[in-house]
């Protein structure tokens, strides 16, 4: 089925797409540009496996106990074809056993709550990193983000941790901010752990203060990520914090404005001009 698909975008000249799903499994194939190719590959992630679909974090329908979901994305270095301008994105969507699955969520060694697979593809230091932002957010409400030097020449390592099911839509969110402060990500992860955790990890080159903006920005993303005024952060009408800004605003004037009072009427009249 690849090989036809490689094939048909070839002769056709239609943007090259495939993708498999089973239960536990999937794998996806895209071109990365435009970019909201890969944001519709990574809400049907969102809601098929990881379980922070839109609007509602919902669970995943084939939540096991004894295992975590893994998701891995990596873009090419060539092009799709010799005459494309566009790279190859892969995902690889599997659910691997964790090392104990019974493990409290106030545990935070990263030999008991991580995945066999994990401990097998993840390097020493690499685990050290991991495990400092799971003891500094295991009891933390919000999300913790964290940027450094990577072992890849010329990409920084954007590290987050947060509670599963504690937003929605993030993954893809990410994306958008991404595309919007010219940040390029190679290759990114996203990994469960048996204690409740979420962890991406992503590896992204940019100017240092592109990456500063997208990791505050981020974290608002967290907190509001995909809203009825998403739409104009995607085209770009709006930045982050305007749209935070809008809908705090909207909402608040919907649940405590919505039936004028004398004082209201008073106060609109004297500022009206």
């Amino acid at each position: 089925a690849y090989l036809t698909a490689t094939l048909y975008t070839k002769d056709s000249g239609s943007a090259f797409s495939y993708h498999l799903e089973e239960e536990d499994y999937a794998l996806y194939f895209t071109e990365d540009l435009p970019y909201n190719r890969l944001v519709e590959v990574e809400r049907r992630i969102e809601e098929k496996y990881l379980g922070e679909g839109y609007i509602v974090a919902k669970e995943s329908e084939n939540k096991l106990n004894d295992s975590g979901i893994s998701v891995k994305y990596y873009l090419s270095t060539g092009t799709v074809h010799p005459t494309s301008k566009n790279k190859l994105a892969m995902y690889l969507v599997s659910r691997d056993q964790f090392v104990k699955p019974d493990t409290k969520e106030s545990e935070t060694d990263i030999n008991l709550v991580s995945t066999g697979a994990f401990l097998r593809d993840v390097d020493e230091k690499l685990r050290e990193k991991s495990q400092k932002a799971i003891v500094d957010n295991i009891s933390s409400m919000t999300v913790g983000i964290k940027w450094s030097d990577s072992a890849l020449p010329s990409y920084e390592l954007v590290l987050i941790t947060y509670k599963k099911s504690s937003t929605h839509s993030y993954f893809s969110s990410l994306t958008t901010l991404m595309d919007i402060n010219k940040l390029e990500c190679i290759h990114k992860t996203i990994r469960e752990f048996s204690n409740s955790i979420f962890q991406y990890m992503m590896y992204v080159k940019g100017k240092k203060e592109d990456i500063q903006k997208f990791t505050e920005q981020a974290n608002l993303m967290y907190i509001l990520p995909r809203t009825s005024l998403f739409p104009l952060l995607e085209q770009e009408k709006l930045n982050a914090e305007e749209v935070v800004y809008a809908y705090a605003g909207w909402k608040f004037v919907y649940h405590f404005l919505n039936k004028a009072s004398e004082e209201f009427t008073q106060l609109w009249e004297s500022l009206k001009d």
